[in-house]
């Protein structure tokens, strides 16, 4: 264990490092801001390291363990209601436990609970549809170009200021607590199938989710506009804290800690009462795992409370100060600075660890974490600097956008199947609490110094960094096709009767 948990702090401290580093430079070094906001940063960088090994470790123990028991159990009984059933309720809970929306609710306005009760019903309608995809194998493309398909066509009818929000909403919701437990219901779905195919099926669930919670975002926004609620919405950038006094500094860690110690917990506590209920009907656990799946549940609240925290506490009002100040001083510094911190930020996302691992394991390491992690840090540094490029000049989204997906979706029918289950996963896996809480504030910072709108031009740089792996992955997928690196795999078809 004592060596498990060394590496888990290894990996967290060669994830934040980088950024935090880049930013401390240019804290320090350029524009020199007061020490109390200077020790603020340093103490969230430290919480980011900390909470980011706690989580994986209780990721590892509790989430992931769950999720997996639970595809098994469901794909066990061949009940098509069970799975429609159990994708309505676990993706509407799920939802409802992560913590980005919050993040997301706070700087745009959006009343919580109306967002999180739209999305939760986006998400279990698709985790159906994974779910159900992967049961009678049908090719993942199909999915992805129906899904969206109906994201296009209702972004014909959507207002332009609600449909940065709609992408945005899909890359935040797919944050640090969605990614391992739906992946893991892949996974235990795929293993209970049982033939070769069901390998590349443990991929997929993720990036289809995020379609849902695209779609339900759209339809809220359209009942917006019949309402005119949209006028109503603001955004203002983040500032730095006021730290006079050590007093001044634990008074704001500690009322952003009281936060997020009881948001995290009930984000949590359906989850674990789910498994406790399941296990006594279906699991039967012994009483050592379970005491081992509910001390995973607690290393996960702690270490995810403590990453929030920092993320909230440092990263999103030096995020706003740096965006503005730079734009101020001159805006076109911030789209080569986004292509350095999007390619770096990546690395300290909670739930990049749990696609590495999975990736390597159904692989069989014919996808080094290496060759994965370059890959999708250049594509998602490449997609901020665009971003910011939008932030601060006004291009309309749907310029990006769509070349982008038109891409993606047409790359599909090329590339091996399993690369495009994983690009389209990573898309949604990456675009995670960091990225709100640091990302979207400097983007939102910089709109505002120009005098932009924050709605149109700002708010959707959390969906570009969920748009740029389905477009790196399937060329590295693309690559590997034509270097013959990739073995075709013959499958043998196994349909679940119902």
């Amino acid at each position: 264990m004592k060596k498990l948990i060394g590496e888990k702090f290894k990996d967290s401290l060669s994830a934040v490092l980088p950024v935090s580093v880049i930013v401390l430079l240019l804290l320090v070094g350029f524009f020199k801001i007061d020490l109390g906001n200077t020790l603020m940063f340093v103490f969230a960088a430290l919480c980011l390291i900390i909470g980011i090994a706690i989580y994986n470790l209780g990721i590892d123990l509790s989430l992931s363990r769950v999720g997996e028991k639970i595809g098994a159990a469901i794909t066990k009984k061949q009940k098509i209601w069970l799975f429609v059933f159990f994708g309505l309720i676990l993706g509407f809970l799920i939802t409802v436990a992560e913590p980005n929306l919050s993040v997301l609710s706070v700087q745009t306005g959006i009343d919580r609970w109306v967002l999180i009760v739209s999305i939760g019903i986006g998400i279990g309608v698709f985790l159906v549809i994974a779910l159900l995809r992967i049961v009678f194998q049908v090719p993942i493309k199909y999915i992805l170009l129906g899904g969206y398909g109906v994201v296009f066509i209702l972004g014909i009818f959507l207002p332009e200021k609600f449909v940065p929000m709609a992408f945005e909403s899909g890359g935040v919701t797919t944050g640090p607590l969605t990614v391992p437990f739906i992946m893991a219901i892949g996974v235990g779905v795929a293993y209970i199938r049982g033939d070769k195919g069901s390998q590349d099926d443990n991929f997929g669930l993720i990036g289809t989710s995020l379609i849902g919670a695209i779609i339900a975002v759209m339809i809220l926004g359209l009942i917006y506009n019949s309402q005119g609620k949209l006028d109503g919405l603001t955004a203002e950038a983040s500032t730095l804290h006021e730290i006079n006094s050590v007093d001044d500094f634990f008074r704001i860690v500690s009322n952003e800690a009281l936060i997020h110690l009881k948001e995290v917990a009930l984000a949590l506590l359906p989850m674990l009462l789910l498994y406790l209920i399941m296990h006594l009907i279906f699991f039967k656990d012994a009483p050592r795992v379970v005491f081992a799946i509910i001390g995973g549940f607690i290393a996960t609240y702690i270490g995810l409370t403590i990453f929030l925290i920092g993320a909230n506490t440092g990263f999103l009002a030096i995020g706003g100060y740096l965006g503005s100040t730079l734009a101020n001083y001159n805006k076109w510094l911030l789209p080569p600075l986004a292509l350095i911190l999007g390619t770096v930020i990546v690395l300290a996302e909670p739930s990049v660890s749990t696609l590495k691992n999975q990736v390597r394991d159904v692989t069989d390491g014919a996808i080094s974490n290496k060759t994965l992690m370059a890959f999708i840090a250049i594509g998602v540094g490449i997609s901020v600097s665009l971003a910011m490029l939008r932030a601060v000049t006004g291009i309309s989204i749907w310029w990006i956008v769509i070349p982008a997906y038109a891409i993606s979706l047409g790359l599909t029918f090329v590339v091996p199947k399993l690369f495009t289950a994983i690009a389209f996963d990573s898309g949604a896996i990456v675009s995670g609490p960091l990225a709100a809480a640091f990302l979207l504030p400097m983007a939102i910072g910089a709109a505002t110094a120009v005098g932009g709108d924050v709605f149109t031009d700002a708010i959707g740089i959390v969906a570009f960094v969920a748009m740029a792996p389905p477009l790196s992955i399937q060329l590295l997928g693309l690559i590997y096709k034509f270097k013959e690196r990739v073995t075709p795999v013959v499958y043998h078809e196994e349909i679940i009767y119902f």
